[in-house]
């Protein structure tokens, strides 16, 4: 084959590189969002933050700094802008959300000045993360308790060793070998010191079996006829137990069914896996990106200005600008003014889509906020593309890791849609609303007879509302519901 020139006529998309900064700050939350803003800041010399105005001016006459836009401008003193130009140059930018971590130094009583002091300062830093672990949490017990220097030593050695559902991992004789070479111990004080470490929170750590985790919790109840049977199935009658051997337990403690029932009620309120209760993954604090609320009746939706950072180009643009310096120097300034206009603009396009998008959002599931889940209507990113002339995508990237902050809680804008379900007069339920349903259906059954999946299924069918039993199923594991079999048991 001969090498060739041809020419081809083709369409292609291509980006522009302001259309694609839009697109990527639309989509970013509001942690993201804070932390572009923050570079954007460092990187470019025509951006600057303008700080939130007092309320009262510096006479104390009481006029709001707001009265006077003009005195407190940068961009209206620098250029002598109009307002229309202002409102493109100028923005609330949504702040970043927090993580808070309680702060637990590493270190226990009995170590020494320099060694303690470089516990906290690690631990400090390590929790300005956000992070904790079960360890840690369990070495702050430790810190704080009347133990000698070698127990510590053994308390930590063991607490190394818990894995994340609260269990020990490591035998007695194991322990012995690793401590070997530092300090004398026996197979008794691993014994005692796991005892300290059992007694610490939450109850039932650092077993080495489930009869001893379930037992440790029952030791630590209050005493009661019922709890004194629980004890005493758990230490002698546990394999009757594991089989759920009802009969043979009534038997073997010569008690009457009713006090087995008892003693077995008290067994199901334990937790087989302690460590799971703790929450200790970091807590993420959400900042709303709009506000709902009512006003003469009406539900309105405004920006969450409370919580924004405001950026103007900076009053020395017109300096730079007009500086006589050399060609690199003039061009550079240019892109740098250039790109601050684009990153503004871009910004207020940016909550502009969010505020329109959550007010249609707020205007079809009105409902939602006067009643709850239960009036939530069908939803799709179609039907509020149509609505305001937009792509769907756009929809995608402006509800997405976005919040809406309510009377009736925080919701990411994404928790308004939902798919339909026919019903026999012509009308159409969300899943939302479905699934709110079969909640409430659940919360008020009887407790010594669930309703079944096919009977929470027929009800809706006697409503006029087309449910197979395999949507309710569906729903039902979704929002982490047992099955009716499992919730009488554990009833």
């Amino acid at each position: 084959m001969k090498p060739a020139l041809s020419l081809k006529l083709g369409h292609k998309l291509k980006l522009t590189p302001r259309l694609k900064q839009a697109i990527t700050l639309l989509q970013m939350s509001s942690v993201d969002l804070e932390a572009e803003i923050r570079d954007a800041l460092e990187s470019n010399p025509f951006l600057e933050e303008i700080e939130a105005p007092t309320p009262v001016n510096a006479e104390g006459n009481g006029k709001s700094a707001d009265d006077n836009d003009t005195a407190f401008d940068p961009l209206y003193q620098e250029t002598g802008a109009s307002d229309s130009e202002e409102s493109d140059n100028r923005l609330a930018a949504g702040s970043t959300g927090l993580q808070a971590a309680e702060v637990l130094p590493e270190h226990h009583g009995v170590m020494d000045t320099r060694t303690a002091t470089a516990y906290d300062n690690t631990a400090l830093l390590d929790n300005l993360t956000g992070q904790r672990s079960l360890a840690e949490y369990l070495r702050e017990q430790i810190r704080i308790s009347p133990i000698s220097e070698s127990d510590a030593l053994i308390a930590h050695i063991l607490i190394e060793n818990i894995n994340e559902y609260g269990y020990l991992d490591i035998q007695i004789d194991e322990v012995v070998t690793l401590l070997d070479d530092l300090i004398d111990v026996e197979d008794a004080d691993i014994e005692r010191v796991l005892g300290i470490v059992q007694s610490m929170d939450p109850p039932g750590i650092g077993a080495r079996d489930l009869r001893e985790c379930l037992l440790i919790q029952l030791l630590e109840r209050e005493s009661s006829d019922a709890n004194a049977t629980a004890i005493e199935i758990m230490r002698n009658h546990f394999e009757l137990l594991s089989k759920r051997d009802h009969a043979g337990l009534g038997k073997a403690l010569n008690l009457s069914e009713a006090k087995v029932s008892e003693a077995l009620a008290i067994i199901r309120c334990l937790d087989p896996r302690p460590a799971t209760r703790l929450d200790l993954k970091p807590i993420d604090y959400v900042v709303p990106d709009v506000v709902v609320f009512q006003s003469d009746g009406v539900w309105q939706v405004r920006l969450n200005q409370d919580s924004q950072s405001k950026l103007a180009i900076s009053p020395s643009c017109k300096t730079y600008l007009s500086t006589n310096g050399n060609r690199e120097d003039t061009l550079y300034f240019r892109e740098r003014h250039q790109e601050a206009k684009w990153f503004l603009q871009s910004l207020k396009q940016r909550n502009d889509t969010i505020l329109r998008v959550a007010t249609d959002i707020v205007r079809h599931q009105s409902g939602f906020f006067e009643h709850g889940e239960r009036a939530m209507k069908p939803l799709t990113l179609k039907q509020i593309a149509e609505t305001l002339d937009l792509h769907e995508s756009t929809i995608s990237r402006a509800t997405s890791h976005k919040y809406l902050q309510s009377p009736r809680g925080t919701h990411e804008l994404k928790f308004f849609f939902s798919s339909q379900l026919a019903t026999t007069s012509g009308d159409a339920l969300s899943s939302t609303a479905i699934q709110a349903r079969i909640r409430s259906l659940i919360n008020d059954e009887p407790d010594h007879k669930p309703i079944s999946d096919q009977k929470i299924a027929d009800y809706f069918k006697s409503m006029g509302i087309n449910v197979a039993r395999r949507t309710v199923t569906k729903y039902r594991e979704l929002m982490r519901i047992p099955s009716s079999s499992q919730r009488k048991e554990f009833r």
